[in-house]
């Protein structure tokens, strides 16, 4: 390894000795006896150079080295070849072009930092460099000494900041190009943040930003790519440490549960208990995560007072349950000195880089050993494991540690920038960058994600219209936006629908209104079908139908128990409308609303309607959630309970039925009209009844306080359900 002049060596100690105290510690199966008796170097992809550390890797399995002191910013290939060498005492405007706090690539190669000479309210500038051409520069500021903030690209192609003004922070977004004839990219986005620039940290996700307010501020908010503030992780539960996947969905750990954020539903979807956990969440494509856990157990070769740290790693899916566990193998020797815990990192093929560090005793001495593996939590074992090792034969260098958080995956290769020294702590090598050959290597999870994907520029918003009945306006989940009688909800599903950003729908009407009948929808100056006129929308949805049958009054004598079953009038009532009255005026809505919206080629989706109450067989015992459906004095004693399922089966039958008759009529019709199951198998909805075994997506009696008319709606998880639904058909 190329060795420095002791100058130089001076100048670059106090940064080793500070990564050195976070060095990591885990041995990933490989016992110290078997070290062996030289320096051991795993297979690399090219030689390894000297050079002080790594900012990012590109997708062509490339590697961006910063300039730190009087090295050159260079960005190397696959095979080590020179891609980019920007001089480190170029000026631009007067600041040293080495300056970087860090930088970023996009899926082409193009680098993008930031741009300061550290001086409180400076100039600074966001610069992007198509090799070592610049391509252009934006003034950018930032009112403080430093600023953990840098450029990033978003999963829609164009570059994020955040910058400050005359009234604080703002969050800006600019194009990659520079329009012809102009020597500036064009700013798309520009609003006002609650955030201190200097210290925030900005992430992007698939179709937002995620930003985090720094330095034990708990404050983390999600915006779309067009500005929109979609959700706040709830302040009182989540660290300022966020780890997000592609989706933005959040895993955090606050001394007790890990949990997932859904900036979606804007709730925590899940929250596990789990002991001893980390800050070092490791989110996976699939939507799960791996959770890295330590536990202090007694040494195997110690005396019974000794401990060792052992440390595992716990995957838990998409739905928060754990599927995997697997144990670190701890150091046997006891005089091995641990310092610190091990790094875990996703990548984009679902693998897990851990990255473990620890110091060795030996006949000469300790040295040190970094540990790289590449783990599966699929199949629970190792694709590639290997270590960089120290000389154990030489009682000088003690061998070998790596720069914290600075170890970077991509395509078939881990780049880990490493260093050794002696015990004394003088007289330490040059970091050098090692290209390992690390089969199973993949880029970094999400990062990877958000630049390989195939979205290009964001897709325009579609412009929506929120139709319907209760079940759409959101009857079951105060408060509501307004006064009226309609109930409308914050969270009725149009509302979380125009709030997440993968729908890309931008809400232009709200009418849907609880105790809406076809005719509400029909009228000619006042019905629903007018804001579809009116605003000529891309898409609609709705839910109608249901109180065209008297369902409210069939729900109502389940409730007050007059009786609901197969021999009352409420079930002869419902079910003789629906075989008669219904069809026909479902046939003239849709015709009529499919016509208004035929310049503008709206889509119109009608939503079925979910099963409300658990189908319980026959005999199954008493109940108390929903008693007032069990007969006492009945064969059947569950018998409301079935003739409810059976009015909602019949309901949807004949909606479902009159949607394919009216699509037959044209083919612009057969185009236009869809029809949304809410109780095939694939429904979120389905387990989710009252009286089910999962939790209740609607409200019950004894969940009512304020309004028995809230009774067998959907609650704010049912009308989350039913914007999934609409996710789903839309294709998004």
């Amino acid at each position: 390894m190329t060795r420095l002049s002791i100058w130089r060596v001076r100048r670059q100690l106090p940064l080793m000795a500070s990564m050195a105290l976070l060095a990591g510690v885990a041995v990933l199966g490989v016992a110290p006896g078997e070290a062996q008796a030289a320096e051991h170097v795993p297979a690399l992809q090219w030689p390894a150079i000297a050079a002080p550390g790594i900012s990012t890797t590109t997708l062509t399995g490339g590697v961006t080295v910063p300039c730190i002191g009087f090295n050159d910013l260079t960005t190397y290939g696959p095979t080590g070849q020179v891609e980019r060498q920007l001089d480190h005492t170029e000026m631009v405007d007067g600041i040293e072009n080495c300056n970087y706090q860090s930088v970023s690539v996009d899926k082409d190669g193009v680098m993008y930092g930031i741009l300061s000479n550290g001086t409180m309210g400076a100039k600074s500038y966001l610069v992007a460099y198509q090799g070592n051409t610049l391509l252009w520069k934006y003034s950018i500021s930032c009112q403080g000494w430093w600023t953990e903030s840098s450029a990033v690209v978003g999963g829609d192609g164009n570059i994020y900041a955040l910058t400050a003004a005359a009234d604080g922070t703002h969050l800006i977004g600019i194009t990659p190009d520079a329009p012809a004839g102009q020597t500036e990219p064009a700013k798309i986005l520009d609003i006002k943040s609650p955030y201190d620039c200097a210290v925030a940290q900005l992430s992007p996700y698939s179709e937002g930003l995620i930003v985090r307010g720094g330095l034990g501020s708990h404050l983390v908010e999600y915006y779309s790519y067009q500005g929109q503030n979609i959700a706040e992780v709830p302040t009182d539960t989540s660290p300022p440490w966020v780890q997000a996947n592609a989706l933005g969905q959040t895993f955090f750990y606050d001394g007790q549960n890990v949990s997932m954020f859904d900036p979606t539903t804007k709730n925590i979807a899940w929250s596990v208990p789990i002991a001893n956990a980390s800050s070092d969440l490791a989110p996976l494509p699939d939507g799960g995560v791996s959770v890295l856990t330590s536990e202090r157990t007694q040494s195997p070769q110690a005396s019974a007072s000794s401990t060792t740290m052992t440390y595992s790693i716990i995957t838990l899916n998409a739905s928060g349950q754990r599927v995997r566990a697997y144990t670190l193998q701890p150091a046997a020797d006891p005089g091995t000195g641990y310092v610190g815990p091990p790094e875990l990192a996703a990548l984009i093929n679902g693998n897990v880089l851990v990255l473990g560090r620890y110091s060795e005793r030996t006949a000469h001495g300790f040295i040190g050993v970094v540990e790289i593996g590449i783990y599966n939590p699929t199949t629970d074992g190792w694709v590639y494991r290997d270590s960089l090792r120290g000389d154990v034969q030489d009682p000088s260098p003690y061998g070998f540690t790596a720069l914290s958080r600075s170890v970077k995956p991509t395509k078939d290769t881990v780049y880990v920038p490493a260093f050794t020294c002696p015990e004394s702590g003088w007289g330490c090598s040059s970091t050098a960058i090692y290209p390992l050959k690390a089969s199973g290597a993949a880029l970094d999870y999400p990062r990877g994600a958000i630049l390989t994907s195939d979205s290009g520029p964001q897709h325009s918003l579609r412009s929506y219209v929120a139709l319907g009945d209760s079940f759409s306006s959101g009857e079951g989940v105060p408060p509501f936006l307004d006064n009226t009688a309609c109930h409308r909800s914050t969270d009725a599903y149009s509302q979380v629908l125009s709030r997440d950003p993968l729908a890309r729908l931008q809400l232009k009407s709200f009418v849907a209104c609880s105790g809406a009948e076809t005719k509400d929808v029909l009228a000619n100056r006042t019905g629903q079908a007018v804001a579809i006129t009116k605003v000529g929308p891309q898409l609609a949805t709705m839910t109608i139908g249901g109180n065209d049958i008297d369902f409210a009054g069939f729900a109502t004598a389940c409730v007050l128990k007059v009786s609901c079953g197969f021999s009352s009038a409420a079930y002869r009532t419902a079910v003789t409308k629906i075989n008669t009255v219904l069809g026909p005026r479902l046939e003239h809505t849709y015709r009529k609303l499919l016509d208004n919206g035929k310049s503008a080629g709206t889509d119109i989706y009608v939503l079925g309607y979910p099963y409300v109450i658990s189908n319980k067989s026959a005999s199954a015992p008493y109940d108390g959630r929903c008693g007032y459906m069990y007969g006492l004095h009945r064969k059947d004693r569950w018998e409301e309970a079935h003739a409810a399922t059976s009015v909602v089966t019949q309901l949807n039958a004949k909606i479902s039925a009159t949607v394919a008759r009216v699509q037959k009529l044209n083919p612009d019709y057969s185009r236009r009209l869809h029809f949304i199951s809410a109780t095939a198998s694939n429904s979120p909805f389905r387990g989710h009844e009252i009286c089910s075994t999962e939790t209740s997506y609607f409200q019950n009696i004894n969940q009512v306080t304020s309004n028995y008319k809230y009774i067998f709606h959907p609650n704010r998880a049912g009308e989350a359900a039913y914007a999934q639904l609409v996710r789903m058909a839309i294709g998004q």
